[in-house]
């Protein structure tokens, strides 16, 4: 069964305010993944809806046909620059600092901004 956007960021929000001992070290990568993962499953619902075999393509490619759908907002060049921030946030470089809480609450949001303009749980 695939998770809802919904219970992800639900599960991303949880990390980020609540991180405990046992998740040192990783929380702030793993509440980035699985935000990343609500974008990418809205995304894949939008492009299904109103360009359908999108969903196959690469993500980047797939950002490039919403953006060409949705010309009239910025809602798509938001979810795109979310992706890539959230990406390089879950991509682990040992001379890098995990992504801040508040980075974190920020990309969070601006995927609940999309799941909301969507209408997905």
């Amino acid at each position: 069964m695939t998770p809802r956007p919904h219970d992800l960021l639900s599960a991303a929000r949880r990390l980020v305010d609540t991180h405990a001992s046992t998740t040192t070290g990783v929380w702030a990568r793993a509440a980035a993944l699985l935000a990343r993962q609500a974008l990418e499953l809205t995304v894949g619902e939008m492009l299904d809806a109103e360009a359908p075999g999108v969903r196959a393509a690469p993500f980047r490619t797939q950002f490039l046909v919403l953006r060409a759908l949705r010309q009239s907002d910025d809602l798509a060049a938001r979810a795109a620059y979310t992706w890539v921030a959230l990406s390089q946030a879950t991509h682990h470089q040992g001379y890098e600092l995990p992504p801040t809480s508040e980075a974190l609450r920020g990309w969070i949001a601006a995927v609940e901004q999309l799941v909301a303009a969507r209408g997905l749980g």
